[in-house]
């Protein structure tokens, strides 16, 4: 079903999809606690969330050029390829116990739910920052990317502790704590 789907904008596959249980994927994905995120995990898995090449593809935009990287920006590309996103995976990547991959970022079909979370809630801060500056037309500022997704992951360890889940408390406090 994502064969199709999770190929880039020249057709190369991005995940070697033969040892991807893609039901497990899209149960994972898809049963996040919040449900914004999980709406966001639909587009993101079904390739549909708004980046410049799919409003480009969608005749929404002129050109289908990352601002930053002024490379084709799809979804891959924005949410772990571009300069902004890589300011904070690679943070993530020397500091943290293991290494996360555009597989784990998109897919998560290696990871557990507390971690899915953690990364797609990251994922998303990523998109809503791209949003709000593609709206404003003004670039994003990679410098200040780990800083402003701090204060977000500090804000959600407040709701989630006052909802008592400690697990993902726990998984929060590290990477607030690797940033």
């Amino acid at each position: 079903m994502l064969y199709h789907q999770w190929v880039n904008y020249t057709g190369k596959k991005l995940f070697d999809n033969e040892h991807i249980d893609f039901k497990t994927v899209f149960t994972k994905k898809l049963c996040v606690k919040d449900k914004k995120l999980a709406e966001f995990n639909y587009k993101v898995l079904h390739n549909f969330l708004p980046c410049n090449y799919n409003l480009h593809k969608w005749g929404k935009k002129q050109d289908d050029k990352c601002y930053l990287c002024n490379e084709k920006e799809d979804i891959a590309h924005l949410l772990y390829k571009c300069k902004y996103a890589q300011t904070i995976w690679s943070k993530l990547n020397k500091k943290s116990h293991f290494y996360i991959s555009m597989q784990d970022v998109i897919l998560g079909d290696r990871l557990d739910p507390s971690e899915i979370f953690i990364l797609c809630s990251i994922s998303y801060f990523i998109f809503k920052n791209w949003l709000k500056h593609s709206y404003e037309n003004v670039p994003r500022n990679p410098a200040k990317a780990t800083e402003l997704l701090k204060v977000e992951l500090t804000y959600l360890l407040k709701i989630y502790s006052i909802l008592n889940c400690s697990e993902l408390c726990r998984h929060l406090r590290m990477v607030i704590d690797l940033l």
